[in-house]
């Protein structure tokens, strides 16, 4: 007799579902077993990291090449 576990699709496999970065995607997915809570300030601490990178490589452009 064999048993199928069907997990019914969360909040989170939505949100995944939603991300287009393929990337950032592919991160999450390590993560789905997470509350909803969890991962959305796991996706907003990396949005953050992605946006400081940003910004670093937006001041060392505008202080041209010395």
């Amino acid at each position: 007799m064999k048993i199928i576990v069907v997990r019914k699709k969360s909040n989170t496999d939505k949100l995944i579902n939603e991300i287009e970065n393929k990337e950032l995607k592919e991160e999450l997915e390590k993560y789905s077993n997470l509350d909803y809570n969890i991962l959305m300030n796991l996706i907003i601490l990396k949005v953050k990291e992605i946006n400081d990178t940003l910004n670093d490589i937006k001041n060392i452009l505008s202080k041209g090449i010395e």
